[in-house]
């Protein structure tokens, strides 16, 4: 049976001062905040620093209490596990989020609500991506060693201390705090995530249709002050790209927060150019999954960024804007009945539906490849530059036989998506409906854990020998791929050498 520790509260009291309090844990767990705060007279000690104590003391400490270690306690480190390929490259993720309206206010003469409506349509989320060996944004082009984070840089290189030393690397525990740190979310994220709640309170609506009315606003506000680290960005603004916000120059830290804040997939480092994937298998377990369909985020960026090979439309099919085909209905209607079509069509889209509900897409756009999607779903982009400027057909939804369509030559960037969705051989549990499955639960039963468990398990068997096929076909792609270049050079050589040598048989 596991630890019995994993079925508590991760912030229950008497474990968690136990392990802070006592030798060899104490150690462990508080030397990366006290290097932190020791190094840097201007560090504080803020909420994403106590929830990463509070994983670390959950998840890195052994069951024992005694078998630890501080090399455990830096991402560098984990480079041991990777040298000789005997683990995949974990990739940790964070974001920042940009908000240029302060630098717009101190504009002279401009228009506030101007300046206002401008920061709405800029302001955005940097992704920054944490490996083993380096900290690293596409957007700056720019990066840190993973043992580099947590020193101060200016002009490209590393501040020393005057002791002449390099400050320590940044500890796990607060790393952790920082990528798991939703709680840093906007106003906006959290009213979306209580609304389902409030929703029979009695005034609901006046509250809905208000804080609809300051959304704009409520997306620049984060309640929860983001983990901060040394900005490595500083005096580098002559040799960063010119679409850099002039704000990451200015702050002597860069405040980042659980990439989840952007998109619920963090697919987005995959992408950037020099990883050239060829397979994305990616397991959804976000709240909602339909409604927020986040793999169609992701086809957003990748047609921001002109990713080659995406398949265009992959995710959740659209549904039909509801409310404006409500406006033209109401065209010849009194004004006190348009409003109320209105919000009913308003609230339609915004209420979530059951998982179970097959009915919930009856309403998609009927062009889209598919009404509903499985266990598992597969897309599958192309290489084919367009020469006409009209917007790309989605891609098809492939079906188990169509496994052909991977062996294109000119077939581009195969995704593999898994969503999280009731399955009837596994009964008593549903991501949308359990309660023990929302998002604010943190005790889980033993039970509950193998109800959980076992509807991946159940949803991954009904993909398995799909998957299997789409992996063994993008790699027979690549095989005749492969030798069909090894066979050009090949012939290439030979041309050379008969024109060196002449041919011996003449």
């Amino acid at each position: 049976m596991a630890d019995s520790k994993y079925y508590k509260h991760i912030a229950y009291p008497p474990d968690f001062l136990e392990l802070l309090t006592k030798a060899p844990t104490n150690k462990y767990l508080l030397s990366g905040l006290v290097e932190k705060l020791k190094g840097d007279p201007n560090a504080s000690f803020g909420l994403v620093d106590a929830y990463g104590l509070l994983l670390a003391a959950r998840l890195l400490v052994p069951k024992d209490g005694l078998s630890v270690f501080s090399e455990d306690l830096k991402l560098s480190n984990q480079r041991s596990y990777l040298f000789q390929g005997q683990n995949p490259l974990p990739i940790y993720t964070a974001v920042r989020h940009e908000i240029p309206l302060g630098e717009r206010k101190k504009t002279k003469g401009q228009d506030v609500d101007a300046a206002k409506e401008k920061a709405k349509q800029e302001a955005w989320f940097q992704w920054f991506e944490f490996t083993p060996y380096e900290l690293w944004c596409e957007e700056l082009g720019c990066g840190i060693p993973s043992w580099g984070i947590g020193r101060k840089y200016s002009g490209g290189g590393s501040v020393l201390r005057k002791d002449g030393l390099g400050f320590p690397e940044g500890g796990l525990p607060f790393m952790m705090g920082l990528w798991g740190s939703a709680f840093c979310a906007t106003l906006a994220h959290y009213y979306k995530e209580i609304r389902p709640v409030i929703k029979g309170l009695g005034g609901f609506g006046g509250i809905d249709d208000l804080m609809e009315e300051r959304n704009h606003d409520l997306i620049k506000l984060h309640p929860v002050e983001p983990g901060a680290i040394p900005n490595f960005a500083l005096g580098l603004k002559s040799r960063l790209p010119a679409t850099c916000p002039k704000s990451i120059f200015e702050s002597d830290y860069l405040e980042l927060m659980d990439a989840g804040m952007s998109c619920n997939l963090p697919l987005y480092p995959l992408l950037r150019k020099g990883r050239d994937v060829d397979i994305i298998v990616c397991f959804d377990a976000s709240a909602d999954i339909k409604q927020e369909n986040w793999l169609s985020v992701v086809d957003g960026y990748a047609k921001q960024r002109g990713i080659r090979g995406w398949p265009v439309g992959a995710g959740w099919p659209k549904v039909r804007d509801d409310t404006k085909q409500a406006l033209e209905a109401a065209d010849s209607a009194t004004a006190q009945e348009a409003a109320a079509k209105i919000a009913e069509a308003r609230e339609a889209q915004r209420t979530p539906r059951d998982s179970s509900d097959t009915s919930a897409f009856d309403k998609t756009d009927k062009s889209s490849p598919t009404s509903e999607l499985g266990y598992c779903n597969v897309w599958v982009g192309t290489t084919v530059e367009r020469t006409s400027e009209s917007e790309p057909p989605p891609s098809k939804l492939l079906q188990p036989d169509d496994d052909w369509m991977l062996m294109d030559p000119h077939a581009g960037i195969t995704v593999v998506y898994f969503p999280f969705l009731p399955n009837p051989k596994v009964e008593g549990v549903d991501p949308n409906t359990s309660p023990f499955m929302s998002t604010w639960n943190f005790i889980y039963t033993p039970e509950e854990v193998e109800k959980v468990a076992a509807l991946a398990e159940a949803n991954f068997e009904a993909g398995k020998e799909q998957t299997g096929r789409t992996i063994k076909a993008v790699y027979e792609r690549k095989k005749a791929k492969r030798l069909a270049l090894e066979e050009k050079q090949r012939i290439r050589r030979w041309n050379w050498q008969l024109k060196r040598d002449g041919d011996h048989f003449q």
